[in-house]
């Protein structure tokens, strides 16, 4: 399964892309109720297998609000500014953007936890950047129209 959802993850932008650029007329709200079409079958089937074989209690109802809470505000949105912003932009910087998550885990717990960045986390974050804007100067010189915004909504 976690094969199958990295898969799955990685190719997204590319099947997105392949879906605005066949139809002029998708946009990302639909392409989004597809895709959460598509995973909310795959979860719900997950979910039946696994109970039949959990005892754990379901969830109450405080902590359904809290879930559904957290599921609009970081996957709703979420999904939905990337589904925007790759009408703009390649897949292949999308998925640099969407990768390069791990720096703020580091810079958060940086600051939160005051863990100390090694010279070793320094260097990895920095070719990590650098990656990200040489793929964005290549697309800066293939003439994308509105990349600074498409990438700032991934």
């Amino acid at each position: 399964m976690v094969l199958l959802g990295a898969a799955g993850f990685s190719t997204k932008a590319i099947l997105i892309k392949l879906a605005y650029a066949a139809d002029g007329q998708l946009d990302a709200i639909t392409l989004m109720a597809l895709r959460m079409l598509f995973s909310a079958t795959v979860i719900f089937t997950c979910r039946v297998v696994e109970s039949e074989k959990s005892s754990e209690p379901a969830l109450d109802k405080k902590q359904w609000v809290i879930v559904i809470i957290l599921g609009l505000m970081g996957y709703y949105i979420a999904s939905y500014l990337d589904f925007l912003g790759l009408q703009t932009i390649s897949a292949g910087l999308e998925r640099l953007i969407i990768f390069s998550y791990p720096t703020f885990v580091v810079l958060f717990s940086a600051l939160f936890y005051r863990r100390p960045l090694t010279a070793s986390v320094l260097i990895a974050l920095g070719l990590s950047y650098i990656g990200i804007l040489l793929v964005f100067i290549e697309s800066l010189s293939l003439a994308s129209t509105n990349i600074l915004l498409g990438s700032a909504f991934v």
